[in-house]
C-alpha cells in the first residue's frame, strides 16, 4: 500500500463526470430493479476483473440507487443482502441486463418470473468498463436468477473463502485514487464554526498546518484526544481554513496487539484513508473515501482478520 502517515464504495450509459475526472478515478452508478415490493438492506459491490480488488457501498433498504468509486478497469457489479435471514439471493449486472435492456423477455419491469427463459436466457456476469476517458457508467441490476455457479463466483469474489493479507483479497491501494496537487497555499486562518474549541485545542490545530497539507492534497489530518488510547479525527480545509469533523470513523481505539503504528494510514496524494481496530475477536481494517464535493469520509469496504494473521503479515 506505499508508506502511510499516521498522526495520532441497463446498457452502459456514458456520461461527464467532474468530480470523477478531477479525482484520477471513476464512477458506476447503478439502479436497482428489486422483484418484490420491499427490498432488505443490501450492499453492493464492484469487483475488479484483472486484480480482483473489490469496493462496496451499502444500500438502504427499499432504496433503489448507488453510486461507486472506483478506478479505471474492468469490473463486476452484483448485490447482496445485509440483514440475517434475508432472502439467500444475489442480483447482477448481467448477459440477461442487457439483453432486456435492447427489448428482451419482459422489458425492464422488475419480478418477470420468465426470468429464465425466453428470448434471454444468459444469465453469465457482464463486465462494464471505465477508463479515463469514459470514466462514469450506469447499469441496471434487474437480474435475480442467477445459477449455483454463478452464485458460487459471487461467494469467491466477496472473499468468504479464508484469507490473510488484505492485500490478497483486493483491498484498496493509496495509488489506485490519486488526487492532482494544486499549488502551494498559505497557511489558513482556522474557521471553526459550530465546533467549540478551546484556545489549547486551537493551537493545537494551528501547529498542525507547520507542515503542509497531509491528506488528500489540501488537507491536513489532525488527532485529538478523547480519552486514554482514543483518537478523534479531525481536518482542515487548506483552502477555506474549515475545520471539519467528519462523522466517521468513530473514535479510533489505537490500541493493536502489534503494528501499532498502522492504526491509521493516509497520504497527501491520495484520497483513501485506512483505520485499523481490533474488534471482537479479530481485526478489522476500514478503508475511506474523500469525497471533495460533499466535505465527507465515506466507508468504502473493510477487512476483518483474526490477531494471529495480523500480526503475522506485512502491510499491503
Amino acid at each position: 500500500m506505499g508508506h502511510g502517515l499516521r498522526i495520532g464504495g441497463a446498457v452502459l450509459a456514458l456520461l461527464g463526470c467532474t468530480a470523477a475526472r478531477m479525482s484520477g478515478a471513476a464512477m458506476i452508478e447503478g439502479e436497482i430493479s428489486f422483484p418484490s415490493p420491499s427490498m432488505p438492506s443490501m450492499t453492493a459491490y464492484a469487483c475488479e476483473i484483472d486484480t480482483s480488488r473489490r469496493r462496496t457501498v451499502s444500500v438502504a433498504a427499499d432504496h433503489t440507487k448507488f453510486s461507486i468509486d472506483v478506478p479505471p478497469g474492468r469490473y463486476l457489479v452484483f448485490l447482496a443482502p445485509d440483514e440475517p435471514g434475508a432472502p439467500n439471493i444475489y442480483g447482477a449486472f448481467t448477459q440477461y441486463s442487457a439483453c432486456r435492456a435492447r427489448g428482451g423477455v419482459g422489458g425492464t419491469g422488475a419480478g418477470d418470473s420468465e426470468a429464465t427463459t425466453g428470448e434471454c436466457p444468459d444469465h453469465a456476469l457482464l463486465a462494464v468498463n471505465l477508463t479515463s476517458r469514459n470514466a462514469h457508467v450506469a447499469v441496471r441490476i434487474d437480474d435475480w436468477y442467477l445459477s449455483d455457479e454463478v452464485a458460487r463466483q459471487l461467494d469467491h469474489l466477496r472473499g468468504l473463502e479464508a484469507a490473510t493479507d488484505p492485500g490478497s483479497l483486493g483491498a484498496p491501494r493509496f495509488s489506485e485514487y490519486p488526487i492532482a496537487q494544486g499549488p502551494a497555499s498559505p497557511v489558513p486562518r482556522l474557521e471553526l464554526g459550530s465546533i467549540d474549541g478551546s484556545d489549547e485545542q486551537r493551537a493545537k490545530l494551528q501547529q498542525s498546518l507547520v507542515g503542509g497539507p497531509n491528506f488528500s492534497a489540501y488537507l491536513s489530518a489532525v488527532f485529538t484526544p478523547c480519552g486514554e488510547a482514543c483518537e478523534r479525527l479531525v481536518l482542515i480545509d487548506w483552502h477555506s481554513g474549515k475545520v471539519i469533523e467528519p462523522a466517521v470513523p468513530d473514535a479510533i481505539d489505537a490500541k493493536l496487539p502489534c503494528r501499532g503504528d498502522e492504526a491509521v494510514l493516509f497520504r497527501r496524494d491520495s484520497r483513501l484513508l485506512s483505520v485499523t481496530r481490533a474488534q471482537g475477536n479479530g481485526i478489522v481494517t476500514e478503508y475511506y473515501l474523500w469525497k471533495p464535493e460533499s466535505e465527507a469520509l465515506v466507508l468504502a469496504t473493510e477487512y476483518r482478520r483474526s490477531e494471529r494473521q495480523f500480526c503475522a503479515v506485512l502491510p499491503p
